[in-house]
Formats: structure tokens, sequence, C-alpha cells
């Protein structure tokens, strides 16, 4: 089966002499921060919501993901789509294999831990994995339900991710579907 990854590529930054500023009518200057950021709200069981944040470069990336989880009822549903590893090789054992991915990039700690806080997640360990200790132990408690490498089930979808081995700041996160 082939995959059918479209590669992401962030935004060009382009260096400006101008201020980081916009005077709007002769009024008041608007400033803007360094980094703009956008939230993928999350509704939860109890109504209320949870967000995730992403840089704004990559709104468009995140759209097509909200469509796709939340299509699965993601946070509202109690399935769990999301599977975090702690080993870049656990869903590569054959629960995936002949899936495709449609959708791959890499996402901060920091998003991760909004994603874990957020919706429902199967966390899969393994004996060597690349996950920091601390944090392997802080989503073991927020985990729906842990399993090891061994138990991992077939799906026909998921929200895969995965540490990169890049200091543990950085994960991949995949989609998977037939």
């Amino acid at each position: 089966m082939v995959d059918n990854v479209v590669p992401f590529k962030p935004k060009v930054v382009v260096a400006t002499d101008e201020p980081p500023f916009i005077p709007v009518n002769g009024q008041k200057i608007i400033e803007f921060p360094d980094e703009h950021r956008g939230q993928l709200h999350v509704p939860q069981p109890d109504g209320t919501m949870k967000a995730i944040g992403f840089p704004i470069a990559e709104q468009e990336w995140w759209t097509l993901l909200a469509i796709q989880m939340m299509s699965r009822g993601l946070g509202v549903s109690t399935e769990p789509v999301v599977r975090i590893n702690t080993d870049p090789y656990i869903h590569e054992q054959g629960s995936w294999m002949e899936r495709r991915r449609t959708m791959e990039m890499q996402i901060s700690k920091e998003t991760l831990l909004q994603i874990a806080e957020s919706t429902p997640f199967i966390l899969t360990s393994s004996f060597n994995g690349d996950m920091d200790e601390d944090l392997y132990m802080h989503l073991s408690g927020l985990a729906a339900e842990h399993r090891i490498a061994e138990e991992e089930p077939i799906y026909t979808e998921a929200m895969i991710i995965h540490p990169t081995g890049l200091e543990g700041d950085t994960f991949k996160l995949i989609w998977v579907e037939l």
C-alpha cells in the first residue's frame, strides 16, 4: 500500500527592519508577540472545552487534523483514537503496516501534553523506549489505557505520537488510516 503523505514544510519567515506593531487609524499601537499561536478546542464529555495550542504557521495542518479528529468524536467519545508510544518502533510492528499515512508532522512536548490532557489516549510502552521518565510517569497518570508493545491490537485508524529522540522535546505525530 502506498502512503499518501503530504510533506510538512513550515512557512518561510521573512526578516524585516520594521517594528512589530501596526498603528490602526491613528489610534493606539497594536503589538504582536514574536510567535503567534492558534488553538484547537476539543469538546469534553462534561460539556467543557480544552485547548491544544500550535504555531499559527501550522494552521492549515491543524485544520486538517481537526477535521479528522472531530469527525470521529475525539474528546467526547471514550473510544481512544490517539496512541502515544514510548518509542518510534512500536507502531511499526504490525499494527499499522497495511495502513497509509495521511499526515505526518513534528510537535513539541507542550503540544503533546495538551493533546494528552484533552483527549483519551492509549499509552503503549516497551522496555527500550526513548521517552523521558518524568514525562512517561505523567502520561501514565493521564492514560485512558496502558498497554505493553506485545498487546498492541490492529486498528483501522489512529493518531500516533512518539518521540523523535531529539533531546526529548520533539515528537512525531502521524495520522494513519485504511
